[in-house]
């Protein structure tokens, strides 16, 4: 990395680059690849304990939407050896599925059914993140299978079971496309689990 009268350059495949060179202020594209924002965090509050993930919260640009929320492994050896209970939520992207967490343009919509942006009625429900207090916030719908002699189980509760959560977020497809996309803060509301 090299910084020359206020210009930013790196080195790629022994030729120099220049960073921040177009006129358009394209954001991600490095060394003339296009990539998408995304980022992989950790909560891990308290972690000898056994949480329920109530929601997921961030603080920055409209725009961001959670690909992924996952929890660790939950009580393996109660359901015998290789059993992998991982309670989560997961969408999949590039035009096959829908996020886990839509943003909160594209998860807008209608009493009438009509889906962000439409022309003729404003949008009055979010399936994703809402804004409240200058904080972008949504609620964990577990996708889980039911675990064995569960009593409120699967997708039937809120909230993801486990010590800690790993979250994949990136930027959708529709807001300000190109514009910038802050992300602050990130934080979720958990309760401590009971057995």
């Amino acid at each position: 990395m090299i910084s020359l009268k206020n210009k930013f350059y790196t080195l790629n495949n022994g030729k120099l680059w220049q960073h921040y060179n177009n006129a358009a202020n394209t954001r991600c594209n490095f060394y003339g690849v296009q990539y998408t924002s995304a980022i992989r965090f950790v909560f891990n509050e308290a972690p000898s304990n056994v949480k329920i993930f109530k929601t997921v919260n961030y603080e920055g640009a409209n725009g961001w939407q959670v690909t992924s929320f996952r929890s660790d492994l939950t009580e393996p050896d109660l359901l015998g050896p290789g059993y992998i209970n991982t309670q989560d939520i997961v969408g999949v992207l590039n035009g096959v599925g829908d996020p886990a967490i839509f943003s909160y343009m594209t998860g807008a919509y209608d009493d009438y059914g009509n889906s962000y942006p439409s022309t003729l009625y404003p949008p009055i429900n979010r399936a994703g993140f809402d804004r409240k207090e200058n904080k972008y916030m949504a609620v964990l719908m577990n996708k889980s299978e039911p675990n064995p002699e569960e009593i409120s189980f699967g997708n039937e509760i809120s909230g993801i079971k486990g010590y800690f959560a790993v979250v994949d977020m990136s930027l959708d497809n529709a807001t300000d496309v190109g514009g910038p996309k802050e992300l602050f803060a990130a934080s979720c509301n958990y309760d401590f689990s009971v057995y």
